[in-house]
């Protein structure tokens, strides 16, 4: 659960942003319970506003198109599948 919405995310790289220093899950976004949302996509979700997580058994992507590094926007990354 992310602010109230139920998603389905593949997550990639966790670290703090440098403009906001939250801690910042970027994820590659695959199912959204809100019907008005474009997917699929590249996210970033601030960890404070997670409420709920639940972990699937589907197996981990170890690259997906689209994937850029955050890195540079982050203070130093904590975990980077890639």
């Amino acid at each position: 659960m992310y602010e109230g919405t139920t998603r389905t995310v593949e997550p990639f790289t966790l670290g703090c942003l440098k403009t906001t220093g939250h801690l910042t899950l970027v994820a590659y976004c695959l199912k959204n319970s809100k019907p008005d949302k474009t997917l699929p996509g590249w996210r970033k979700y601030t960890v404070s506003k997670i409420t709920a997580i639940q972990i699937l058994n589907t197996g981990i992507l170890l690259s997906r198109e689209g994937y850029k590094n955050p890195s540079s926007e982050m203070k130093s990354p904590i975990i980077d599948t890639i």
